[in-house]
């Protein structure tokens, strides 16, 4: 798995080897420290988190009740809504991104071509 997701980042990156080596270990080392950059939007980029689309990891609570939530969840439709994930922290928030992004590469490699 772990070839086939840095072959699929190198390819969709159009990165070096070495740089999409260091992509997947970022995502499958969830203790490694994340780094965040402010979001215009109000919430935070979540360095090192990628999606096979190419979209980055931007987790934020700017939300009326102010809680913490991934930005791009595909699974709320709706604020307090069955779906609507949300979390305690910053950290919180972007570690389960970055579960969701493992899951994204590995169901991207996985899929037949």
């Amino acid at each position: 798995m772990f070839d086939s997701s840095a072959s699929a980042i190198q390819a969709q990156s159009h990165c070096v080897a070495t740089e999409a080596f260091e992509q997947v270990l970022r995502l499958v080392d969830s203790s490694a420290p994340l780094h965040y950059s402010r979001w215009r939007h109000g919430g935070w980029y979540v360095g090192g988190v990628r999606y096979p689309s190419g979209a980055c990891g931007c987790v934020s609570n700017n939300y009326p009740d102010r809680k913490w939530r991934i930005a791009c969840d595909d699974r709320r439709q709706a604020l307090n809504a069955p779906g609507d994930v949300t979390f305690g922290s910053r950290e919180s928030a972007a570690r389960a991104e970055q579960l969701l992004a493992l899951q994204a590469w590995e169901a991207f490699v996985r899929a037949p071509a």
